[in-house]
Order: structure tokens, then sequence, then C-alpha cells
């Protein structure tokens, strides 16, 4: 089935040239897997005022919220379950949370490619809180781990297993809130499965 068109064509103008831009999305399936939120774009230009011809698509969001802000929600959304629970929730919150603390501590080879401060920001996103929330996160995960004693000397390899299990706990306590969030979004946007 073709994805619905949930906004658009809408015509815009970007100094002399005009483009046409199309939203589509909403709950999508593929096989047996749960259905999960979509939304990608389409924006087409206008060439020689004859014909429209392709000029970018997909994970357009920036653009399509600049058309139409109300769709915001899906965005944030997007690539979650039906639950509103964020792709590969744990392990991907895992890896941005290393990145954080790349500044402090070894945190392996496979790092992210970005500074604290960026994995900081990808980790809000993926787990849908603010900047000041995630840090608080962060902060309160860092002391679980630093309240647990060792013996000897405290080494970060054993510091990392406490603070994945803390992080663990809190995403398995956010999926009232994902749930609620993804409810909400298919009621307010009439959201389809596809």
């Amino acid at each position: 089935m073709r994805h619905p068109i949930i906004r658009g064509p809408k015509q815009f103008k970007d100094g002399n040239q005009i483009y046409r831009i199309t939203a589509v999305g909403g709950l999508h399936k593929i096989g047996d897997q749960a259905p999960y939120f979509s939304l990608t774009g389409d924006i087409d230009r206008a060439h020689m005022g004859l014909l429209w011809v392709e000029d970018r698509g997909g994970c357009i969001h920036e653009e399509i919220l600049r058309h139409w802000p109300e769709l915001k929600p899906l965005a944030d959304l997007h690539l979650s379950d039906m639950d509103g629970v964020p792709m590969h929730a744990a392990a991907n919150a895992w890896y941005w949370f290393r990145g954080m603390l790349q500044d402090e501590m070894s945190i392996g080879p496979y790092a992210p490619r970005h500074s604290a401060v960026q994995c900081l920001e990808i980790f809000a996103r993926h787990v849908r809180i603010s900047l000041e929330e995630a840090a608080a996160v962060r902060d309160a995960v860092k002391k679980l781990a630093d309240s647990v004693s060792f013996y000897g000397r405290v080494w970060e390899s054993r510091h990392l297993p406490v603070m994945q299990a803390g992080l663990n706990t809190w995403i398995e306590a956010q999926k009232p809130r994902w749930k609620e969030e993804a409810q909400a979004a298919i009621l307010d946007l009439g959201l389809v499965i596809f």
C-alpha cells in the first residue's frame, strides 16, 4: 500500500525557485511486525515551468515542520513502535549515554563520533525529554554507579555495567509516558495503519 499523504502538496518559493512539499506517514506496518510511527516527505522542484522533478525527500522533518508544525508529535515519534517506545530504546539510549561520559572515562572502542554535548542532545531526542532532564538522568545514573562499592580500585569497566542497568531501569519506567504520547498523537492527528 502506498504511504498515505497526510499533508500537501503545498507549493513554496525559495529564492527564485518554486517547490512543492508533501508529507506522508502514519503507523507503518511491514509483515508481522507491530506498526511503527513514520513521517517522511517529498520535495519536488519546478523545472522550466513545465514539470516537477524530484529534489529531495525522506526524513526531512525540519522542512516538514516548517510547513506543518502540528506534525511535531509524529516527527518526535518517528520510528517508535505503536506504544511510543523508540526503536532499540535501551541499546540506542545506552550508546548515546556512554558518549555523554567520554570526557570523564574511557567508554570503549565503539564510542560515538560526537562530542559529549552532542551525545546529550541526541540522547534527549531519542528518549523524548528536555536537555535538562537528560542531564539529570545522566547525573543520577552516574551517582548510582558511584554508590556501589567495589573491592580494590574502582575500574570504569565495573562502573559501566552498573550504569547500564540503572539506565535500563529508567528506560522501563518511561514506557507509560511514551504510550500516552503515542496514543495522543494517534488521536490528535487521526493516524491510520498503512
